[in-house]
């Protein structure tokens, strides 16, 4: 229902990322109502905060290679310290385009680095996952600046390449630490040295791909 909402919500919405429960023995039949719905790129079971287990079941697993037969992506949410459960969910379902959200919200204001790199290296390494720019305004100090931002920015671009990352809001949920307008201008003075193609991968192209709009 929430779905229904939104997608009818403004003629200018033309895709959604819907809720989803693949550890249901119901998801099937989930699928089949969200693909009658029309518009639904993907769904997004959030793992954030959920026992490693649940992403490891079989009856998992099973439901989100699914989603590959229905053109929806799934979005993987976790805090930096949890993203060691996702390697053997994207390798698990080599059909299905995974999207990373957030950068994996590294921990910005702790410096938090190592631990964070290497996980997404061991993401990156599985070409069926794009990692979001996105969301990471969560995870800084009230007096953050650009240039925080900026390692982790052209980390995950340098780690996935710019064919895989996508440029996201995280709307409203940004304005919680800052606004959408310091967003958009924090990410256009990050990558304002590299070339127009890629400043165009990153904003737009790459979703147009990934969501297949």
């Amino acid at each position: 229902a929430e779905t229904e909402t939104m997608l009818a919500i403004e003629p200018r919405v033309i895709g959604a990322i819907a809720n989803g429960r693949p550890e249901s023995a119901d998801f099937p039949a989930y699928l089949d109502k969200l693909a009658a719905l029309g518009r639904v790129r993907g769904v997004r079971r959030l793992l954030q905060g959920q026992p490693a287990e649940l992403s490891q079941g079989a009856l998992f697993r099973e439901n989100v290679r699914r989603l590959s037969n229905y053109g929806m992506n799934f979005d993987i949410c976790l805090k930096s310290h949890e993203l060691d459960v996702a390697p053997g969910l994207i390798a698990a379902c080599p059909d299905v385009q995974f999207v990373l959200d957030h950068c994996g919200n590294p921990k910005i204001a702790e410096g938090e680095w190592d631990s964070w790199t290497s996980r997404i290296e061991a993401i990156a390494a599985h070409p069926n996952v794009v990692c979001k720019v996105s969301g990471i305004l969560a995870n800084v100090a009230p007096d953050w600046t650009v240039d925080q931002l900026r390692p982790y920015v052209e980390y995950v671009i340098g780690a996935f390449g710019w064919d895989r990352v996508v440029w996201g809001s995280d709307h409203p949920v940004v304005t919680l630490f800052a606004d959408l307008t310091k967003w958009v201008e924090a990410t256009r003075a990050i990558i304002a040295d590299a070339s127009a193609d890629e400043q165009a991968q990153l904003l737009h192209i790459n979703a147009a791909r990934v969501y297949r709009l």
